[in-house]
């Protein structure tokens, strides 16, 4: 099937509930063609293609930790067991992705398998494949990525080694993944309190946000208050303008879904 053919569906699993998104993309612009929250009764309903991928993604399960040098897969592994957090049980499973800096040092991101398999169950009788699982942050670099081209402010300064961070804004604690050149460098839970407090020190940085919109009005009054133009609101609208402005207000806060529903159309998808 042609990737220009493909209806991908997103699935991202929220403790008992799912979040599904599918897309539709022609003349090189999207459309919605299913977005709900319920994902056994609209795949019931015989609403979606078969055709269509899956890809699942377990949110809040997903556990993030350093490990000391490793130069095998397996031995990667092996630390991973050996430093699963008390809330996951290792006889129920867990996925894992790494990446490797230059340091040497390696990033684990860890999900449980419980609520894919769940997930997994719940689509056999429909003989519909989850094809992808991938750590959240993935997702979020994705659609990140594809709409800042269409928000740069017309004074942006560009250079070779571009920074930037991305954080998903909560009330409480917020999480600021760094990118440098568009890929994933590292990412930091932080008090969004504190990082209100510490805009002035991510000058070097574009600081991309989304999610809780108290926590956004709270940074962008910040921003203003101290003169830093580096901030930008991230918005789908760019890529769903047919879409009602109901649903692209509410796609803004699934920031992660629509990334993870975009790799479908990717040729690197697996």
């Amino acid at each position: 099937m042609s990737l220009l053919e493909q209806t991908p569906i997103a699935v991202c699993i929220q403790q008992e509930n799912c979040k599904i998104l599918q897309l539709n993309r022609s003349q090189g612009r999207f459309t919605v063609q299913n977005f709900a929250h319920e994902l056994t009764a609209q795949l019931t309903t015989q609403r979606f293609k078969r055709s269509g991928l899956i890809s699942a993604l377990d949110y809040q399960a997903v556990h993030y930790q350093q490990l000391s040098n490793e130069s095998s897969t397996v031995s990667v592994e092996e630390s991973i067991l050996q430093q699963l957090p008390s809330t996951m049980d290792n006889e129920a499973g867990f996925s894992y992705d790494f990446i490797q800096h230059d340091s040497g040092q390696i990033e684990a991101a860890i999900s449980s398998d419980r609520a894919l398999q769940q997930l997994i169950s719940d689509l056999a009788p429909l003989n519909i494949p989850v094809k992808v699982i991938e750590p959240i942050y993935h997702s979020i670099i994705r659609a990140t990525n594809t709409l800042i081209p269409y928000l740069w402010p017309e004074n942006a300064c560009f250079s070779s080694n571009m920074k930037w961070i991305i954080a998903e804004l909560r009330q409480k604690v917020s999480t600021l993944i760094y990118c440098e050149s568009g890929r994933f460098q590292r990412f930091e839970k932080l008090g969004t309190a504190e990082l209100l407090q510490r805009v002035s020190d991510t000058d070097d940085y574009w600081l991309f946000s989304f999610g809780d919109k108290v926590a956004q009005s709270a940074l962008q009054t910040t921003c203003e208050s101290q003169s830093f133009s580096k901030h930008i609101a991230l918005s789908t609208a760019p890529l769903f303008a047919d879409e009602p402005a109901p649903t692209v207000s509410a796609l803004d806060n699934e920031i992660a879904l629509v990334g993870l529903a975009l790799r479908g159309f990717s040729q690197w998808h697996r």
